[in-house]
């Protein structure tokens, strides 16, 4: 399940939750007093909708049912869970589109990147191998095999026609050899012997521009077989490095046209950023309040609640503060 899917359902129960207890509030009163509220607001806050937005909610409540003088309690029930299922929609529908334009914001940041650094990179990479291979080739070229017989080997010094006595002499090589040792030369590149510890492979690297590896086995012929084969696979490596350039130039392009596109919901959070914004300004009433209780110290609102709780308490003092005005 996605994020946007459980926040949903989260919303869901604790919507659900929030109306099942405003129902049994609602109920249990006759009459809107100081009781009905604070009942109302152990509600909200259980169902949590958080203190400073129950506040406001109630704050909301407070002024319409004085703007319309209401009396009865079930006349103020559907104020309450509209002004509710809005903004909590609201707070999920602007946090899902800002959380989108953060995610667009990001991806530009990346296609800049990828357009000035990663694709350059990438393509002077794959150009410098297609040149190792075109060189490689070459090479071979000028080292041609012949039509009949073998075109000789040399190893640990020494030039060896025979095909049969090289390849011998090559599996005797590598298996005496240390690692990464030149043993002598095949067609114009240069042979070296490594081990594969890990797979307990003796690998043997032909390197000119570019290294070329085969793994070796125990038939004499055989080796022989898989060191051409390596070295005819080339026009095919070369391919693959051309591809891959081509590649690359079309998602430079196509990151160039991405590049810069506006954020295509723009309209649409700016559409419900503003209103809830309004929302909260309708919401938070008290223009006394100088800053908003979201900002403060938690401190700063631990101690608010508890005066008000305190001065609940006292309610025969007459005592206000700045959580009831």
């Amino acid at each position: 399940m996605g994020f946007f899917s459980k926040l949903k359902e989260g919303l869901t129960k604790t919507r659900d939750n929030i109306v099942s207890g405003i129902d049994s509030v609602f109920s249990g009163f006759s009459s809107i007093d100081d009781d009905f509220y604070d009942e109302l607001e152990e509600t909200l806050i259980m169902g949590d909708i958080g203190v400073v937005a129950t506040e406001e909610i109630l704050d909301d409540l407070k002024n319409k049912v004085k703007e319309n003088k209401i009396k009865n309690p079930a006349d103020c029930k559907q104020l309450l869970i509209d002004s509710i299922k809005e903004k909590m929609n609201l707070d999920v529908e602007v946090a899902k589109l800002r959380l989108l334009k953060a995610d667009y914001q990001s991806n530009q940041f990346k296609l800049e990147d990828q357009i000035l650094k990663q694709y350059p990179e990438e393509i002077r990479q794959a150009q410098e191998r297609a040149k190792g291979y075109q060189a490689d080739m070459a090479l071979l070229e000028a080292h041609p095999l012949p039509k009949d017989g073998f075109v000789g080997m040399a190893i640990k010094g020494k030039r060896i026609a025979d095909k049969e006595a090289a390849g011998k002499m090559l599996l005797e090589a590598c298996r005496l050899s240390p690692h990464d040792m030149e043993l002598g030369e095949y067609r114009g590149m240069k042979m070296t012997v490594d081990y594969d510890s890990y797979r307990q492979e003796v690998k043997l690297v032909l390197r000119g521009e570019m290294s070329h590896t085969v793994t070796m086995g125990t038939d004499v012929y055989g080796n022989l077989t898989r060191i051409e084969n390596a070295l005819a696979n080339m026009p095919q490596k070369l391919e693959k490095a051309e591809e891959r350039i081509a590649e690359l130039e079309r998602q430079t392009e196509q990151a160039k046209a991405e590049l810069g596109k506006p954020f295509a919901q723009e309209k649409a959070l700016e559409a419900k950023a503003a209103r809830l914004a309004e929302l909260n300004a309708a919401l938070n009433i008290d223009e006394k309040r100088k800053e908003p209780m979201e900002k403060r110290p938690m401190k700063d609102v631990l101690k608010a609640y508890q005066e008000r709780a305190d001065a609940q308490s006292q309610g025969e003092k007459g005592g206000t503060n700045e959580w009831n005005r």
